[in-house]
């Protein structure tokens, strides 16, 4: 189910009338079992799979309060489990093909089998907070929750399931135990939510990739101009699209009294590489600098040693984010990006944009904004948009003319939806450091917005059937 689709509309009507009366401990029945039927509506097979992953963690984490001398076989085993799960599932058939074709090129047959497996929605997601739970009750930084069906429901709460947040557990499962009180509030904030995230999705992220799966779909015959737009348009279309989902999520939960973490903090106004992953889909790069970074680069002291882990890191982000070799290679770059930019801010004394005040910080920001945003969108478009390397352009394409730009009202209209986005929205939380509500605008403000955005969604139609880029990963 689709979060902008009728099905979940009425799914989600149903789930909250009856939640609304019922009292806390059948609330978290009425959840689990509302999330058992949203995850196999994607497809019941996997059901088995995330129960699976669930009693793993729920198993090691009961282990390491009970049996503190299995501490790290509790830990390898459910690290081996999660992992052999996630590997054999998402990267099965990518290591035996690109195994098959390294040993081709030195005259060996290996004709090792590739199976065609289907990967579970929203795996590498559940798995990576599943791990996050069990390390840290290993590392005594939360208690081990010792109620299944509480514990199942952290891993399988359904308006986070499929694209994250990826929750903590000492944050999430606090807030599924507490009694929860629906107030006005909630459900102001919730709608707020809901209603930005369908604008960002509808019309702003569909209707941008109409403009850019026409580019790349002809991508031999296009214009450095063209190219450009397409790529201009596809980091417009994924940030609406993956913090649009997390926006709904956010809202359904707070209808539903559970308040989730903040995925996004105006990626798009970042000043450097640097700022942007921190801004990006915090909840997983915060996963992958806890547990991997940090840890990696105490035991590597030295500029060297950091500058190494950083590059592992993010070759790994890339390899999380999909099995081909495209990824391995945004990774890649995008770690060298992010060392080479640190280098030349520190040769020449660059201060970040946070130190400036007034229009200083403005004209600064005007400057490496852009720049920032193509060091971003460029990689992007060659992992996310390219089924392999061989799809690359193979001349140096033409520069083109203006009319290669989406000049084309039909075109521009999403492009003049992101920018009313962002001078408003996106620039109030960025202004005034916060998370923006319907309550931190004038009401003058806030009403063109809810009528802006109602009419746009309605204006832009869209299909209903485009699914979310993130629920591949």
């Amino acid at each position: 189910m689709l979060f902008h689709r009728v099905d979940f509309l009425i799914f989600f009507a149903v789930v909250w009338l009856v939640y609304s009366v019922l009292e806390h401990r059948w609330q978290n029945r009425l959840l689990l079992a509302a999330s058992t039927i949203f995850y196999g509506s994607w497809d019941w097979r996997f059901l088995g799979l995330i129960y699976l992953s669930a009693v793993i963690d729920y198993a090691a984490g009961w282990a390491l309060t009970y049996h503190p001398r299995w501490r790290r076989w509790s830990l390898a085993a459910t690290l081996c489990g999660n992992l052999g799960i996630l590997g054999f599932f998402k990267y099965f058939d990518f290591f035996t093909e690109s195994l098959n074709v390294f040993l081709g090129a030195f005259g060996l047959r290996a004709d090792l089998p590739t199976l065609h497996i289907i990967v579970p929605a929203g795996l590498s997601f559940y798995t990576f907070q599943t791990m996050s739970y069990t390390i840290d009750v290993y590392r005594g930084k939360t208690k081990a929750c010792l109620h299944f069906p509480t514990f199942l429901l952290y891993v399988m709460y359904f308006p986070q399931l499929v694209a994250g947040p990826v929750e903590r557990a000492n944050s999430l499962i606090p807030r599924l135990e507490a009694r929860r009180r629906l107030t006005w509030e909630h459900v102001s904030n919730g709608f707020w939510f809901i209603l930005l995230g369908l604008f960002k999705k509808i019309a702003i992220a569909d209707l941008c990739a109409e403009h850019v799966d026409k580019v790349f779909s002809d991508i031999g015959n296009a214009s450095i101009l063209k190219i450009a737009g397409a790529a201009t348009g596809f980091l417009f279309q994924l940030f609406a699209d993956f913090s649009g989902y997390t926006d709904m999520a956010v809202g359904v939960s707070l209808l539903l009294g559970i308040q989730l973490s903040r995925s996004f903090r105006q990626p798009l106004l970042s000043t450097s590489l640097s700022d942007f992953w921190r801004r990006w889909n915090m909840t997983l790069t915060g996963w992958f600098r806890e547990y991997l970074y940090e840890p990696l680069k105490q035991r590597l002291p030295g500029q060297f040693g950091t500058d190494a882990t950083l590059l592992l890191t993010f070759t790994l982000i890339g390899l999380w984010h999909g099995a081909k070799w495209t990824w391995v290679l945004w990774g890649v770059l995008t770690g060298f990006l992010i060392i080479a930019e640190r280098y030349t801010e520190r040769g020449l004394g660059l201060p970040p944009a946070e130190s400036l005040s007034g229009w200083r910080r403005v004209a600064y920001s005007g400057v490496r904004i852009p720049i920032a945003f193509y060091l971003v969108a460029i990689p992007a478009v060659f992992a996310f948009r390219l089924p392999s390397l061989g799809e690359l352009p193979p001349a140096a394409p033409p520069l083109g003319t203006l009319a290669d730009l989406p000049l084309a009202w039909e075109r521009l209209f999403p492009w003049v939806n992101t920018f009313v986005l962002l001078l408003t929205v996106e620039a109030v939380g960025e202004w005034r450091k916060i998370w923006p509500t319907p309550g931190d605008f004038h009401p003058v403000t806030r009403y063109f917005l809810y009528l802006y955005m109602c009419l746009s969604i309605l204006a832009a139609g869209g299909n209903l059937d485009v699914p979310y880029v993130y629920f591949q990963f």
